[in-house]
C-alpha cells in the first residue's frame, strides 16, 4: 500500500507506485510511473538480511537520489506545505512528489510481479553493471554535450574505442587532402605528406641600393667580379654584415657568392661590377626558392 498516497490523495493523480518483496532473491522491487512527466522507473534493493516471516516491510524511496530505506517498523512522518518530514526510522525532509512511502504486507501478491521483474532488463540501472544490446540515441532537449565524463573517468583509455574522425577529418597512412597523417609500422610519416624541398629556381636581376623582401626561404647565388655592401635583415631596420668580393686589379677574374635569406627577411647590396672578357659570365643571379 502506498501510505503517502493514502494520506495525500492528490498524489494518486500524479503517479502510481508499487513495491514487492522478491523472496527468491531477497530483494525489494519498486515500480514507479509519473503521469505528468511520463517517467517510468524500475529499481530494486538487495536486503542485507532476510526479513522475519509474516511481517510487513516499510519502504522509503527517494526519487531524486534513488536511495532505499527499508524497515520492519512503520515510519513516522508528517505532511505539511508540500513537504514530507520523516522522523523515524530516519530523519529526512522531502518534497511531497519526490518520495515514496510504501508498506509491503507479507501476504501481498500481485499478478504484475513477473512483468515488473522482466522490466529490470529494459532499464539501465545506475549502480549495477549491465550489457546494453540496443542502439541508443543521445539527443539533449537543448544544444549541448550528449554526455559528460566524471572525474574518475577522465583521461582513461577505453579499449577498442576508435574515433571515426577528429574535428571532422579522417586519418590515414596514405597522403590525401584534408586527412590527418598517421605514422607507419616503423614509426615514420610517409614522405608524400611533405611538399618538395625546392619550390622553384629563377634568374633574377636585382638593382643596387634596393631593399628586397623574400616571402619564402631562399638561397641566392651571384657570379660577379666585384660585389659590395651585401647585407641581410630580419625587419628591414637592423642589418647584418657587410659582405662582398673584389677582383685583383688589371686581372680578369671573378667568383661566386651564395647566401641564405630566411622567410620574410630582407636583403640588399650597394654595388656590383662584371666583365665579359673571354668565357667569363659577367653578372648572373640565381634564386633557389624553398617550400619550408
Amino acid at each position: 500500500m502506498d501510505l503517502l498516497q493514502k494520506d495525500v490523495p492528490i498524489l494518486a493523480k500524479i503517479y502510481e507506485a508499487k513495491c514487492f518483496y522478491d523472496s527468491q532473491n531477497n530483494r525489494i522491487i519498486l515500480y514507479y510511473k509519473n503521469h505528468v512527466t511520463a517517467r517510468t522507473l524500475v529499481d530494486f534493493y538487495d536486503l542485507p538480511t532476510t526479513p522475519p516471516p509474516n511481517s510487513s516491510l516499510y519502504v522509503i524511496y527517494d526519487l531524486q537520489t534513488g536511495t532505499f530505506n527499508v524497515s520492519t517498523d512503520p515510519p513516522t512522518y508528517t505532511v505539511s506545505n508540500s513537504k514530507v518530514y520523516v522522523t523515524s526510522p530516519i530523519n529526512a525532509e522531502y518534497d511531497m512528489d519526490k518520495v515514496i512511502i510504501y508498506r509491503i504486507s507479507w501476504y501481498e501478491t500481485d499478478t504484475n510481479l513477473n512483468y515488473i521483474l522482466t522490466q529490470l532488463d529494459t532499464f539501465v540501472r545506475k549502480q549495477q553493471a549491465d550489457t546494453i544490446t540496443a542502439t541508443h540515441t543521445f539527443d539533449p532537449t537543448e544544444p549541448g554535450p550528449a554526455f559528460q565524463l566524471g572525474p574518475n573517468a577522465q583521461n582513461q583509455l577505453i579499449r577498442y574505442l576508435n574515433a571515426d574522425k577528429v574535428d571532422g577529418f579522417d586519418a590515414s597512412q596514405t597522403p590525401a587532402p584534408n586527412t590527418i597523417p598517421v605514422a607507419n609500422t616503423s614509426g615514420y610519416i610517409n614522405t608524400g605528406w611533405l611538399p618538395p624541398l625546392f619550390n622553384s629556381v629563377v634568374a633574377i636581376t636585382p638593382s643596387a641600393n634596393t631593399i628586397y623582401q623574400e616571402g619564402a626561404p631562399c638561397l641566392i647565388m651571384v657570379v660577379s667580379q666585384d660585389l659590395a655592401g651585401l647585407q641581410i635583415s630580419p625587419d628591414g631596420l637592423t642589418w647584418y654584415g657587410t659582405f662582398g668580393q673584389e677582383h685583383y686589379f688589371s686581372h680578369v677574374e671573378g667568383g661566386t657568392i651564395t647566401f641564405y635569406v630566411p622567410k620574410n627577411w630582407y636583403w640588399r647590396f650597394s654595388g656590383i661590377s662584371y666583365s665579359t672578357h673571354g668565357g667569363f659570365s659577367g653578372q648572373y643571379w640565381l634564386k633557389f626558392v624553398f617550400n619550408y
